[in-house]
């Protein structure tokens, strides 16, 4: 299995799951408010993140996140603010980020 598909699922949380061969997660569409739970999940290998349609605002989380293929990065339609420099120096393969549809402010 390289892909799994989680989403409009009504998550509010992930558990410890092992994803070490996927190369996708679409967890989109859930009530998934903190990224802290993808910290313990194994995505070493994981090069598209589709956690679009959430209610996650902070960030913050990603410095513990381990997945260094990661390529595509969905975070639309979310409740984040701002998005500072941390993506890139976390994701150093990250080729696309997406973050339309958030309330950033304007700096």
């Amino acid at each position: 299995m390289n892909n799994i598909g989680l989403e409009d699922e009504d998550l509010e949380t992930l558990s410890q799951i092992g994803f070490s061969k996927l190369k996708e997660i679409d967890i989109s569409g859930n009530n998934i408010n903190d990224i802290s739970c993808l910290k313990d999940i194994n995505m070493l290998n994981v090069e598209h993140l589709k956690i679009n349609n959430n209610l996650i605002s902070s960030l913050n989380a990603f410095t513990e996140i381990n997945s260094p293929k990661l390529e595509i990065l969905e975070l639309q339609k979310n409740k984040f603010k701002s998005i500072g420099p941390l993506l890139k120096s976390e994701f150093p393969s990250l080729k696309l980020l997406r973050i339309e549809d958030n309330d950033l402010e304007k700096s």
